[in-house]
């Protein structure tokens, strides 16, 4: 509440789970954040949620939208996937030319999706750094979930998505989930081998691509 009464935007604050419409003394206690009138709504049963709606719409109204820049190149997105620790932190610092994001040993130091825009040959990028995506069953921290949820979005958003496997492990079961995220979503993708200088000789990362060419068949 203190940070949006710094803003200069229209805030509304709804008082959810007001089951009782007729019954709004408990309202008085949501004066104290200073963002003016509460109001009662009940997201479950529909209560009071058109009288919000249409303050919302008045609201809209006297926003101004943005003018786009016709002369503005469109943005290519890219989002850089794959298992926790695979380097995509690294790799995304390598691209940008510059340490966006926190690079370490660590499995899980990125939590969220960092946006960073480059231009190439007169195109626009838009690389997307995700955090490490893991099966469903072994995400138990709150903040970890968000981080698979806003990796999911920028999976969504890409044009191509850039699966890292880490070479010295080899291709996982993982691997391919996280491949399988990015084929529901229709996003195109680059399989990048990293870690390369780790695998021992030529019989061994020719072992690496025809595994890879074998078990990524689906994509």
């Amino acid at each position: 509440a203190r940070i949006l009464r710094r803003t200069e935007k229209p805030v509304f604050l709804a008082v959810n789970k007001m089951d009782n419409p007729a019954s709004n003394d408990e309202l008085w206690e949501f004066y104290r954040l200073g963002l003016g009138d509460p109001w009662p709504v009940s997201s479950i049963h529909g209560h009071g949620t058109g009288d919000l709606l249409d303050a919302v719409v008045d609201a809209i109204k006297d926003v101004e939208a943005p003018e786009e820049d016709p002369d503005e190149v469109p943005s290519i997105n890219v989002a850089i996937i794959g298992r926790p620790n695979a380097g995509k932190s690294s790799l995304t610092n390598c691209m940008v030319g510059s340490e966006r994001s926190i690079v370490s040993d660590v499995a899980g130091t990125t939590r969220d999706a960092i946006d960073t825009t480059i231009e190439r040959d007169g195109k626009r990028y838009t690389i997307v750094d995700t955090a490490g995506l893991r099966r469903k069953s072994k995400i138990d921290e709150d903040v970890e979930y968000y981080g698979f949820v806003r990796a999911m979005r920028a999976i969504d958003r890409a044009d191509v998505a850039l699966l890292v496997i880490d070479s010295s492990i080899g291709l996982t079961d993982q691997d391919q989930k996280v491949a399988g995220y990015a084929v529901e979503r229709g996003c195109a993708m680059i399989i990048v081998l990293n870690k390369w200088d780790l695998p021992e000789g030529p019989d061994e990362k020719a072992e690496i691509r025809a595994r890879i060419a074998d078990r990524m068949m689906f994509v």
